[in-house]
């Protein structure tokens, strides 16, 4: 049977970009804002009033405004749903009403195992939608929930930028919802995310700190066909323990969303040694020594001192990053090729030179070894 077009995905894989226990906390990307500030001014809303009030209890500088946490954008959505009395904020032609996500949940949560609840999330959210956007699959050893966005009724135009960090944040959402609904921890099953942005895309767009994509531990797949959260099959048979009744209410339901959140982003960045800092963010993306200090919210000389004071430097520090990313991607089965453009290196002749250097063997020997 041939694979459906909605499971499908291009073999483009990224390392993890960070553990959901690691350091640095992600931040969504200042292109949903845009979008979200035209959604809630139809309401008369101002979109940065209910920002600031969101970010009141964290620190930052006064006189700039702080990038918006992964948590904190859910807490937003909260409030602009009370705001509006609609639970897609404005975003789609074809509003739910409130209580539309507790109703959702309320009916997965009366499902015996998991596999049955992601069908009765995908079916109660395609119902409300009035379109089959949500897919629940077997692919081998595999089950997988899709989201496919194509004709969802926004009500202005997005930016490819706007509606790939609109769609990663939803599945952050459903996981999260799943979770909830399931009364269990579901992370360790979960083996692969995908999205439809390109890899080149993600990377350029990035700025000076991690996106939503950050949030997840395990691999993504990029410029797939569609936005899905892949978990191995064992979870399928996973009791679900919640009840209705046992349910967050309707209008906590962002609210507890951001706190799990949070809960998996427990380790404070500042308690995390700089080396661990430093290798988690050279892990995501190629960057420059000015560059990961102005992420770290560091000078550059300060971050040359604090490596120093751990008895390393920079340099090193990236060539043993960057040879565990490469080692990560060829085991992953990339060509040597791939990999190179990965790693931001001129060409393939350049990162085979580096990979020698760094283990003696070149990238082809040592993937028919590991």
């Amino acid at each position: 049977m041939a694979t459906p077009w909605y499971c499908m995905d291009m073999p483009n894989y990224s390392p993890p970009l960070r553990s959901a226990n690691g350091p640095g906390i992600p931040c969504v990307d200042d292109s949903l804002f845009e979008p979200l500030a035209r959604a809630a001014s139809t309401s008369g809303i101002d979109l940065a009033a209910v920002l600031r009030d969101v970010q009141s209890l964290r620190p930052g500088n006064d006189d700039e405004p702080a990038p918006v946490l992964v948590s904190d954008y859910f807490r937003l959505l909260g409030k602009l749903a009370d705001l509006t009395s609609e639970e897609t904020v404005r975003m789609s032609r074809r509003p739910l009403l409130p209580g539309a996500f507790h109703f959702v949940m309320s009916q997965a949560a009366g499902s015996k195992r998991f596999d049955g609840m992601l069908r009765k999330f995908a079916n109660g959210f395609n119902l409300l939608h009035g379109r089959v956007y949500n897919h629940v699959m077997t692919q081998g050893d595999r089950l997988i929930y899709a989201v496919d966005n194509k004709d969802f009724p926004t009500p202005f135009e997005l930016t490819d930028r706007q509606f790939h960090s609109f769609l990663e944040c939803i599945v952050i959402l459903m996981h999260t919802l799943f979770g909830i609904c399931a009364g269990a921890e579901i992370d360790s099953y979960l083996l692969k995310v995908t999205t439809k942005r390109r890899l080149r895309d993600s990377r350029k767009n990035a700025g000076n700190r991690l996106n939503q994509l950050a949030y997840w531990g395990v691999p993504t797949a990029y410029g797939s066909r569609n936005y899905a959260l892949i978990y191995d099959y064992s979870v399928a048979a996973l009791p679900v323990k919640m009840q209705p009744g046992d349910l967050p209410r309707p209008n906590a339901v962002f609210g507890e969303v951001a706190r799990l959140i949070e809960s998996n982003l427990r380790v404070s960045p500042a308690n995390v040694p700089i080396v661990d800092r430093v290798v988690d963010l050279i892990l995501t993306q190629t960057v420059s020594a000015n560059e990961l200090a102005l992420q770290l919210n560091l000078s550059a000389r300060t971050l040359r001192r604090r490596l120093a004071e751990s008895n390393t430097s920079f340099q090193e520090v990236r060539r043993k990053a960057l040879n565990a990313r490469a080692k990560r991607l060829l085991s992953q089965d990339l060509l040597a090729g791939e990999v190179a453009e990965e790693l931001d290196y001129s060409d393939e002749r350049s990162f085979r030179r580096a990979f020698i250097r760094w283990n003696g063997i070149s990238p082809s020997k040592w993937h028919a070894g590991s």
